[in-house]
This record gives structure tokens, C-alpha cells and sequence, in this order.
């Protein structure tokens, strides 16, 4: 607070108190609950005190507007909430004669209109849906403020200024500038990984087979997508910035390769890009990023080794040990030998079953594939990660914590927007996207 503030509550507490030992008696009966009670007290009188200040507001504004040229046209009543609850009071309308021009002064200068809440409110019903369903988040702002919102109206706020934040996030990615010397990093890590969320759609019954239906009578249908998170950091740092949405894999590396740039990434920036072996991941990373170094989690290739040597009859007792010998010698750049081994154990061609079925052929598939993924022991005498168990539980925290709770079901459009509103809360940039008060 500056000293003006600070004087401001010195006053406002003095009158206070001196209120408050007129009725002594009241504040000594509040016993133990005294703090709950005078949270109420300057509730109630938080709300007066308002109601009163945008009347006297509105005469103030009106006379300046009538000194400007302007004229009273109506002065309609407006009820709006703040988060000491509804305010009441008249908000002139003016128009001038010279150009027509109309405006409200209460709501040109403090952003107020009828059946509408403040800035504040929003932010706070925001605040609390994103975190929880929009029906426990009306009661958690009921708790915390004494002010009853309806579900609807948690849902609608939250829902638009979601797409307001998933907006301006992406211009912000987009809008990276180079960085500074002081900020450029020299080691990054980038990630990415995929989630299933279920997305609802209204489409024709025709579309979809509904005989039972009239064809173009709308009908709910449920799906399941693959929502991608992707992370960029700098080599050491704990934070970094988030970028989650249901598209391509090129799509959301665009919007990476913005974070990776607000993180301090160049041109002589050493990339590592962690993932597993989804299909198409490492070729669009290396498209986008072609000077990076593709590190392939090592826990999901450990997972692939322990499916084919199982699957090749190991005795039960061994297979860790065989899963151990087979991922040291990958890691130590020897990949070629367990490729060899696996060769010999391929079975011949069954009639009716392709080669390209055996597990321990999409082993050895998969090995080629990634050959210069998998230099563990130089990845980790160089430092670097090898496990994008990082970006897999960020997907507990930005997408699947609100978004998969029990029950939930979005639009497209409206799934991308709390995605990127809640990568943008977990990347530290919440306040970035709210008004600032001068």
C-alpha cells in the first residue's frame, strides 16, 4: 500500500473502532467466532459504504459530463454485483447534440452495468471454476464472500473469459520476442505427451445412423480426443510455461516454439525434446525443431522391453534381469546388438498372420526408429533428462484436474479454452491476463 492507502485505513479503523466500543457488549458475546462475525460487519458495511459512494459518483460524473457538452437523456437504475454483494444505484445515460455520441459515465469510468458484476467478481467465480465443477465452485464463492451466484452464471463467466485468456495466450506465445542477453538460455527442454478427454456434440441424427430419429433432429454424441500438453524450460529451471489444446501436433508445437522463445530460447539454444514413441511425435518435433535432440522416455522404452520379453517365454524369475542386460546395452549406444539378438527370435511366417504383428518385430521396428533417441548414458554424462515423467504428471495438473473430473463433457471450442486458460494458471502468468487497478 502506499502512504496515502495506508492513512486512508488508519482513519476508516479509527471510526471503526469507535464504533464498535459503543456496543462493546456485542463484539465480547461474538466470543470465539469474533473474526467470522466482523468479517460480516465490514461485509455489510463494505456494501453500504459502496452504495452510497456510486450514487454520489454518479451526480459527480453527471455534472462533468453536462460541463463537456453533453445532456441527460435517462437516468435508469442499475443493479450489479460486487463481492460484498448487489449494489444498487442510478447510471445516467448522456448523449451530445452536436455528434450523438452517447455514453454512461458510471460505466465509462469505473466498469460497471446493470445485471453485469465487477471485474473482481469475475475473476474470483473464474478463479474458483477453474479449480472445480461450476456447481462447486458457486458454493465455494458463496463461502468465501457471502454472496450467492447461481451455477449458470459461474459457468457462463468462467466459460468466457477462458476463451478471452485462451486468446490473448496465444498472441502472447505467438508475439515472442527475441530475448535479452541476460535471459537467453543454453540448455532448454522441451516436451510433449497426449491425453484422452471426452468432448460432447450436438449433430444431425442422419449423421449418424439414427433411423429412429427425424434426420435433422440434433442428437448428443460423446467422444473421446487426445488433448496434447507440451512444456518448454530452461535446462535447471523448475517452472516453465505450458501449452495444452486438442489439435495437431504441428498446430501445438507452433504455440510451443512462442513458449520456448518467452523462456529465453535462440538460435544457438541447445534443445532436448522429451516424448514417447506415439506415432508421429518425434517426426513433427524434429519438423518444427530440427536442431533439437529427440531423447525417448526411457520408462516407456522399459515398458516395450518388458512386453517382448515376456512375450518371448523368459522364465518369470529373469525377466527384469533380461529387461536390465537388454536396456544397458540400448542405453550405452549398442542398440544394434539387442536388434541382432531380437532377429533370431523372430518365428517364422505364419499363413494368415503378417511378421509385422509380432511384438518382438515392433521392437525391433521401434528400435530403428529411434536409434539416436536412446544414448542414455551420454544423455546423462551430458546431464540431461531422460524421463518425461515431468511432462506426464502435468497432465494431472493443467488438463485432467478440472477437465476429467467425474461427470465433465465440453464442446471442442470450449475444452481448447480452459485447457490454455489452465496452462496459463500453471505457468505462473495467471495475473498477466487481468486487469491491473493504476
Amino acid at each position: 500500500m502506499n502512504d496515502r492507502t495506508t492513512a486512508l485505513v488508519a482513519r476508516l479503523a479509527d471510526s471503526l473502532f469507535e464504533g464498535i466500543q459503543q456496543d462493546a457488549d456485542l463484539v465480547r458475546g461474538w466470543r470465539g467466532s469474533f473474526d467470522i462475525e466482523l468479517l460480516k460487519l465490514l461485509r455489510a458495511v463494505a456494501l453500504v459504504v459502496l452504495s452510497r459512494w456510486f450514487a454520489a459518483e454518479n451526480q459527480r460524473l453527471c455534472a462533468e459530463a453536462k460541463a463537456r457538452g453533453f445532456v441527460v437523456e435517462r437516468h435508469p437504475k442499475i443493479r450489479f454485483l460486487t463481492l460484498f454483494g448487489h449494489v444498487s444505484t442510478n447510471s445516467s445515460y448522456f448523449r451530445r447534440t452536436s455528434d450523438g455520441q452517447g455514453f454512461r459515465p458510471l460505466n465509462a469510468h469505473y466498469e460497471v452495468q446493470g445485471s453485469r458484476s465487477t471485474i473482481a467478481v469475475q475473476r474470483a467465480l473464474t478463479d474458483f471454476g477453474m479449480e472445480r465443477s461450476f456447481a462447486d465452485a458457486s458454493k465455494a464463492f458463496a463461502e468465501h464472500y457471502g454472496v450467492e451466484v447461481g451455477t449458470t452464471t459461474v459457468q457462463n463467466i468462467t466459460e468466457r473469459h477462458a476463451r478471452r485468456i485462451r486468446d490473448e495466450f496465444e498472441q502472447w506465445c505467438q508475439a515472442a520476442p527475441e530475448p535479452p542477453r541476460s535471459r537467453r538460455a543454453d540448455v532448454m527442454v522441451l516436451a510433449m505427451d497426449g491425453c484422452a478427454l471426452r468432448v460432447t456434440e450436438r449433430v444431425p441424427a442422419g449423421c449418424i445412423g439414427r433411423k429412429d430419429l427425424p434426420r435433422n433432429q440434433p442428437v448428443r454424441v460423446d467422444r473421446w480426443v487426445d488433448v496434447r500438453l507440451a512444456k518448454a524450460r530452461r535446462d535447471g529451471d523448475a517452472t516453465g510455461v505450458f501449452v495444452c489444446k486438442y489439435d495437431t501436433f504441428d498446430t501445438v508445437l507452433d504455440s510451443l516454439e512462442g513458449a520456448a522463445k518467452r523462456c529465453g530460447m535462440t538460435d544457438e539454444t541447445q534443445l532436448l525434446f522429451l516424448g514417447d514413441g506415439g506415432n508421429g511425435l518425434m517426426e513433427a518435433a524434429m519438423r518444427r525443431f530440427p536442431t533439437a535432440r529427440f531423447i525417448l522416455d526411457r520408462c516407456h522404452l522399459r515398458h516395450h522391453l518388458f512386453g517382448v520379453v515376456e512375450h518371448i517365454g523368459t522364465h518369470p524369475d529373469a525377466v527384469r534381469q533380461l529387461v536390465d542386460i537388454f536396456d544397458a546395452a540400448i542405453g550405452s549406444g549398442q542398440a544394434w546388438r539387442v536388434i541382432n539378438e531380437l532377429r533370431v527370435l523372430v518365428p517364422a511366417d505364419v499363413p494368415g498372420k503378417p511378421i509385422e504383428s509380432c511384438p518382438i518385430t515392433n521392437l525391433i521396428n521401434y528400435l530403428h526408429r529411434f536409434e539416436d533417441a536412446v544414448q542414455y548414458d551420454e544423455f546423462e554424462a551430458n546431464g540431461w533428462p531422460t524421463g518425461s515423467g515431468e511432462i506426464e504428471s502435468g497432465h494431472r495438473q493443467v488438463p485432467q484436474a478440472r477437465l476429467k473430473i467425474p461427470g465433465a463433457a465440453w464442446t471442442p471450442a470450449n475444452l481448447n479454452a480452459m485447457a490454455a486458460t489452465r496452462a496459463a494458471r500453471e505457468s505462473g502468468l495467471w495475473d498477466q491476463f487481468w486487469p491491473k487497478a493504476a
